[in-house]
C-alpha cells in the first residue's frame, strides 16, 4: 500500500467510528439549519409548487390536490409528486394543523378554489412557518446520499465523510434552496440520484432504478444526472434490472396518484416545475428574443442533446472513476444553465433587487 504523501492526507484517511461520523452528521444538520434560521430566514418564494398539494393530500382532499387555476398550471407546473408526498405524510403524522380549522369548502365547486385557498392558508396563517419547516427533512436525504456514493470509493469510514458533511452543511446550492427560493425538492433529488449513482457503482441495479425513478419524480432536472448514471451499466443484463426498478417503483407511485388525484400527475412527474411557455427573463434565449415555442424547444431540449453527446463521449472512456462521474454531473448541470438560466442576466437582475 501507498504511503500518503502528507499528513493532512493521512489525517483524512484515518478510520473514525460510527458514532463520531453520526454526531458530525447531526451537528452538520444543525449547522445547515441555524444558518437559514438565523440568518436570512426561509424564503416562501415558489412554494406555491409543492405546498397546496402537500396540505390537501394531508387533509384528505385528494382529487383537489393537483388541481391549479388555468395561468398557473400554464406556466409553472407543481413540483414532482415525491416531495409534496413526504410533506404531506409528516403533516399527517405530527398532525400540523389538526388544531387549526381546515377550509373543508375548498372542494366545492370542482376544487375551483382549492389551490389558492389550500395556498393561502398554509402559507399566511399561524402554520407558515411549520410547513415551511419540513424542507429540512430533505437535508439528510442528500447527506446519506453523498455518503453512499463516497463510500463506493472508499468502504470504511475516514474522516473524508465529515469533510463532505460539513461541506454540505455551508454548500450555497443547498442553502439557496431555502434563502433564495423554497425548492427542498432539488435536494431530495440531488440525495436520491447520487445514491442510485452509488447502488450502480456497486452493481444494485434494481435499487438503483429505483433510486433513480424517485429522483426524477421529485424533480425531473436529474435526469441529466441519471443519463450520465448509464454509463455504469456493464452489460444488457444491468440495463433491464434498472429499468425493472425503474419501472414498477413509477408505476406504484403514480397509478395510485391517478386514482385519487386525476391525471395530472404525469404532468408534474414528467415536466416537474420546469417552464412550459417560454423562457423566463434573464435567460440568453429572451435577451435574443426567442420566445413561445422556439425557445421551450431549446430551453427543454438543448440540455439533453448536449448532455446526450457527453455521455456518448464517456462510454468510450469507460470506467469512469468517482472523481469523473462527479465532474460529469458538474458538467451537465452546467449544461442546464446555458440553457435554461444564463447567469449573467440572473445576477444583474439579483443586483438590480438589492440596489432598490
Amino acid at each position: 500500500m501507498t504511503p500518503p504523501t502528507s499528513t493532512d492526507s493521512a489525517r483524512a484517511r484515518a478510520p473514525v467510528s460510527p458514532t463520531s461520523t453520526a454526531l458530525v452528521f447531526v451537528a452538520s444538520f444543525v449547522t445547515f439549519m441555524g444558518i437559514i434560521l438565523w440568518t436570512w430566514g426561509m424564503s416562501p418564494a415558489d412554494s406555491g409548487t409543492v405546498l397546496p398539494s402537500a396540505t390537501l393530500w394531508a387533509h384528505g382532499l385528494g382529487a383537489c390536490a393537483l388541481v391549479t387555476p388555468t395561468s398557473s398550471s400554464a406556466a409553472y407546473p407543481l413540483s414532482g409528486p415525491v416531495f409534496p408526498l413526504l410533506d404531506a405524510l409528516f403533516q399527517w403524522v405530527l398532525r400540523l394543523g389538526h388544531d387549526v380549522p381546515f377550509p373543508a369548502h375548498l372542494g366545492a365547486r370542482h376544487c375551483a378554489q382549492a389551490y389558492n385557498g389550500a395556498f393561502t392558508w398554509a402559507t399566511k396563517g399561524p402554520l407558515a412557518v411549520k410547513e415551511l419547516d419540513l424542507g429540512f427533512v430533505t437535508w439528510p436525504v442528500l447527506a446519506l446520499g453523498a455518503l453512499s456514493l463516497l463510500r463506493t470509493s472508499n468502504r470504511a469510514r475516514t474522516r473524508d465523510e465529515w469533510w463532505l458533511l460539513l461541506a454540505l452543511a455551508v454548500s450555497p446550492g443547498a442553502l439557496f434552496a431555502f434563502m433564495d427560493y423554497y425548492h427542498p425538492e432539488d435536494l431530495l433529488a440531488l440525495g436520491l440520484a447520487l445514491a442510485c449513482a452509488a447502488a450502480l457503482r456497486r452493481e444494485h441495479f434494481v435499487v438503483g432504478g429505483t433510486l433513480g425513478a424517485l429522483a426524477f419524480a421529485s424533480q425531473q432536472n436529474v435526469v441529466l444526472i441519471l443519463m450520465v448514471c448509464t454509463v455504469l451499466l456493464p452489460h444488457g443484463r444491468a440495463w433491464w434490472r434498472v429499468g425493472l426498478g425503474g419501472t414498477l417503483t413509477l408505476v406504484a407511485l403514480v397509478v395510485p396518484l391517478t386514482l385519487w388525484s386525476g391525471t395530472h400527475v404525469f404532468r408534474d412527474t414528467l415536466i416537474g416545475t420546469g417552464l412550459t411557455d417560454a423562457p423566463a427573463y434573464g435567460t440568453w434565449m429572451a435577451q435574443l428574443g426567442l420566445s413561445g415555442v422556439p425557445a421551450l424547444w431549446i430551453s427543454r431540449f438543448g440540455p439533453l442533446l448536449t448532455s446526450l453527446g457527453l455521455v456518448v463521449w464517456l462510454y468510450r472512456r469507460r470506467p469512469l472513476s468517482l472523481l469523473g462521474l462527479i465532474a460529469s454531473f458538474e458538467v451537465v448541470f452546467s449544461l442546464r444553465l446555458v440553457f435554461e438560466e444564463n447567469i449573467w442576466g440572473y445576477y444583474e437582475r439579483e443586483h438590480s433587487c438589492a440596489g432598490r
